[in-house]
């Protein structure tokens, strides 16, 4: 997903202390729409002019997720703006490979309730099969069962963050039908960069972030074996990692 509630959930669990967080909502989820050009250029062109608005020069800039893709148009389009670029399980391109959960029948079930935007129904099965849940937000079940109280207290906050799913559903059919990534020119990204990502996550974004690192100069890549798509388990080593 990508509303604001959602930003600042994960800005809490991943940045360290002492930032002030602006976490829009991105097109098509809570309250905002979505226009005709939904690119993630589009979406980046949107965050420069709210910098402005808000009378900020440069901002460091995190994407997660489906969140990279803009996040990474921010700095190649707008690059006096970025202070810094974390790019977190980012969504992105490389050669021959797609970032997508694989098709499995839980998978497709949970998907199913998400393009309908059924706010009951993903609750119930929240309460009746959350190993399925969990496993469509990129987390292997097993890595959560051996995970600590704080670690399953976060990934219960990130599952229940996803309601009210009718307003967002606009934006995952968004996300899903618009081709988010491709083979930009990201050797002309300037700023410092960060970027993590687990092997074990189930919308395998390692490749991506592989790729990303190798384009961006000096770019810093960290790669967990464990976490999954929510980095279980290491919620304290990115914190650290973002603040230094």
């Amino acid at each position: 997903g990508g509303g604001y509630d959602q930003g600042l959930l994960i800005a809490e669990a991943l940045f360290g202390d002492g930032f002030r967080v602006i976490a829009p909502s991105r097109f098509g989820y809570l309250r905002t729409p979505i226009p005709s050009d939904a690119s993630p250029a589009a979406l980046a062109d949107g965050d420069a002019a709210l910098l402005d608005v808000l009378g900020l020069d440069r901002a460091i800039v995190v994407g997660t997720s489906a969140g990279a893709p803009p996040a990474m148009q921010l700095a190649l389009r707008h690059p006096e703006k970025v202070g810094a670029l974390v790019l977190l399980a980012p969504l992105g391109y490389a050669p021959g490979h797609t970032v997508q959960l694989d098709s499995t029948p839980g998978n497709r079930a949970v998907f199913k309730i998400v393009q309908a935007g059924s706010d009951f129904a993903y609750w119930s099965m929240l309460h009746v099969i959350p190993s399925t849940v969990i496993r469509f937000i990129g987390v292997p079940p097993e890595v959560l069962d051996n995970a600590g109280a704080d670690d399953r207290r976060w990934a219960s906050r990130v599952l229940t963050s996803i309601l009210p799913l009718s307003m967002r559903v606009a934006g995952i059919q968004n996300d899903s039908s618009v081709r988010l990534v491709d083979a930009w020119p990201l050797e002309r990204i300037a700023a410092p960069t960060l970027i993590v990502t687990s092997t074990d996550d189930l919308f395998h974004t390692q490749p991506a972030a592989e790729y990303a690192a190798a384009h961006i100069r000096g770019a810093k890549l960290i790669v967990y074996p464990t976490g999954g798509h929510l980095f279980i388990g290491h919620s304290a080593d990115v914190r650290r990692a973002v603040d230094a």
